[in-house]
């Protein structure tokens, strides 16, 4: 098993700012980070995608994200097991669980909300542009001359 991981990533698209909220994500699936970046794009934030469960934390801790997009099935650890670390984070961020498996948004979201934190909501894969955008848009305050679609 393959203990290293990549670093973190600005997940960042053409026209993306480095000014706006700072929207933490972790998911072992880099294929929907493109996805990912234009969405935030299109709503004025930032994006920052990692992979390992040590790096978000400390990441988490340091940057005080407006909010987290967690994976709930990932090889190193749980999105379950993350949602309740954030709790203890001074300003927890909101959270928008994804999964490929319904059951498993089904238990974040209730775990989301047991844990007193805001929830984005949840996204079952594959993510498309659109529903993505849509579940992020409520939560990032709207930058004037950011394009929403």
């Amino acid at each position: 098993m393959n203990n290293t991981h990549p670093a973190p990533r600005a997940a960042t698209s053409p026209g993306a700012t480095d000014a706006g909220p700072l929207v933490l994500c972790i998911d072992d699936d880099s294929i929907w980070e493109p996805i990912l970046a234009e969405a935030a794009r299109r709503l004025g934030a930032r994006v920052v995608f990692v992979e390992d469960p040590k790096l978000f934390k400390r990441l988490a801790k340091e940057q005080s994200p407006a909010g987290v997009i967690v994976d709930q099935i990932m090889p190193d650890s749980t999105g379950s097991e993350l949602i309740m670390w954030l709790r203890g984070l001074g300003s927890p961020p909101w959270v928008l669980s994804v999964s490929s498996n319904p059951l498993y948004l089904e238990t974040a979201e209730i775990l989301v909300r047991g844990a007193g934190l805001t929830s984005a909501g949840s996204l079952l894969k594959p993510l498309t542009l659109r529903t993505l955008t849509a579940a992020l848009a409520p939560m990032l305050p709207q930058n004037p001359g950011q394009t929403r679609v």
